[in-house]
């Protein structure tokens, strides 16, 4: 690789400052017609990111593509790798966002465009100081929805009404959490009805690891139905006359919005299914096993809590303390009438068993001097 060429500096009087300095401006220019990062532009540093996703088989390729040619390609493609400068990216960034995109958006075309440069390092095309600072938007846009459980009944009728396969599809990403893209591409083949189960082949998943869930009574029900003269190989999802489903965001939209949900992704259900198997008591590990989550950190953020669960908490925090007073004072009547309630009536129906003072409840220490006395 060509080196750059060192600059030589001269003890020398006023007159001969101007020369020196129009000779060091020449050598450089010299060296920027020959050096690779004034000689690559950024529409061939493209082309290597493209190859490394289309040879690493890249699950996001299409997405990268999208981002080049509709934003990206017309602002930065013929410009020379090693001129880029931050102030071009902040212009690029002002624009996007004037242009309404997401600041998820915009980072996410920053990323493509800062991995081209990494790729070039990393194949000897361009030095690490070739590649420009980029400042990433700070992103505040997560979306916490989910379904709550009052409107599944009604999203179940809507997509019902829309399509069987549509309707399967709700009831899948209810229950699983899985991703659509995983959804549509699941065959015949996968569904076992003797067993009831339904399996995701390494490979076919966003984290490229197999995955095996057992039917529910409902997702039994449901595809015993939408499979019934299908064969082996077709796929799950079809529309009439045996189209495959590849879309469905307008079938979704009036689905929603009929259902009384507008705005509800179906991504959103993915919250949904991990919040419903944290309440209904799944281990974590079963939970994102099933779900497709590799690590805890997104896990986390995917297990939304509501204002009904903390309600919930609340009654059972009422109802643990509820007990702990009762251990310690006598049993009577009224004590065995309130054990044989259920758990959640019992922390309705019951009333506080009347303290020392009307207002205090007593202490621990109080329970066990009445518990004595008695």
């Amino acid at each position: 690789m060509t080196q750059a060429p060192r600059l030589e500096w001269h003890s020398a009087t006023s007159v001969d400052v101007q020369a020196i300095a129009h000779a060091d401006r020449t050598r450089l220019r010299e060296f920027a017609l020959t050096s690779p990062a004034f000689q690559i532009s950024i529409r061939l540093l493209y082309k290597g990111i493209e190859r490394d996703y289309v040879i690493n088989g890249r699950k996001s390729l299409r997405d990268l593509r999208i981002r080049w040619h509709k934003h990206l390609e017309k602002v930065f493609a013929e410009i020379p790798a090693g001129t880029l400068q931050t102030q071009q990216i902040s212009s690029y960034v002002t624009a996007r966002l004037a242009q309404g995109a997401a600041k998820a958006t915009v980072n996410r075309e920053l990323s493509a465009l800062k991995r081209m440069y990494k790729l070039a390092v990393r194949e000897g095309a361009l030095k690490l100081a070739d590649i420009p600072f980029f400042a990433m938007l700070r992103e505040k846009n997560t979306r916490s929805g989910f379904l709550k459980d009052e409107k599944y009944a009604d999203l179940a009728r809507a997509t019902s009404a829309i399509g069987l396969w549509l309707r399967v599809l709700f009831e899948l990403g209810y229950n699983y959490g899985w991703r659509k893209g995983e959804l549509l591409g699941l065959r015949v083949n996968q569904v076992d009805l003797v067993e009831r189960t339904i399996v995701l082949h390494a490979g076919e998943t966003k984290t490229d690891a197999p995955r095996l869930v057992e039917m529910t009574r409902t997702v039994y029900e449901l595809l015993r139905v939408l499979l019934a003269g299908k064969a082996p190989e077709d796929k799950v999802f079809t529309r009439r006359r045996g189209k495959p489903v590849e879309g469905f965001r307008r079938a979704w939209h009036c689905a929603t919005k009929n259902a009384g949900v507008p705005g509800l992704l179906f991504h959103d259900l993915r919250r949904s299914a991990i919040r419903n198997m944290v309440r209904a008591g799944v281990t974590e590990k079963v939970a994102m096993t099933i779900s497709g989550h590799k690590t805890r950190n997104v896990f986390e953020r995917y297990n939304i809590i509501s204002q009904s669960d903390l309600h919930r908490a609340v009654a059972i925090m009422d109802l643990a303390a509820f007990n702990r007073g009762y251990e310690a004072l006598p049993c009577d009547e009224d004590d065995e009438r309130q054990a044989s309630l259920p758990f959640e009536d019992a922390a309705v129906a019951a009333p506080r068993k009347p303290a020392a003072s009307a207002d205090i409840q007593p202490t621990a220490a109080q329970y066990r001097g009445l518990r004595d006395k008695a």
